[in-house]
């Protein structure tokens, strides 16, 4: 499915039942792992990592349906369930014994 992003009514504690805004790219089996990172409260960014075509995405946290960034096919093997991680403006993609780094700034 595509990345999608719901509201919470704070008082009610249920989130809508319709996205507010959704990316345009449908992750394949068996999906994506997110890691989100921010400057304090602004720049929000949410990190995924596609297990087919092998490519880092990030998009905007604040509208889901603005995709910033879509990496080169990182062809490091296979592991299911990659989850970037994100630390000190760097991130992170493991790999089979092998770790690809990319730097934000």
């Amino acid at each position: 499915d595509v990345l999608k992003q719901f509201t919470l009514n704070a008082s009610t504690g249920m989130l809508s039942a319709t996205p507010l805004h959704q990316g345009t790219f449908a992750y394949g089996w068996p999906g994506s792992q997110s890691m989100v990172s921010s400057n304090q409260d602004e720049n929000g960014i949410i990190w995924t990592f596609d297990n087919v075509g092998k490519t880092l995405h990030a998009d905007n946290a604040g509208d889901v349906s603005q995709s910033l960034y879509v990496s080169p096919a990182i062809n490091t093997g296979y592991l299911k369930w990659t989850t970037p991680m994100v630390i000190n403006g760097h991130v992170y993609v493991g790999g089979n014994k092998t770790v690809v780094a990319f730097s934000t700034h």
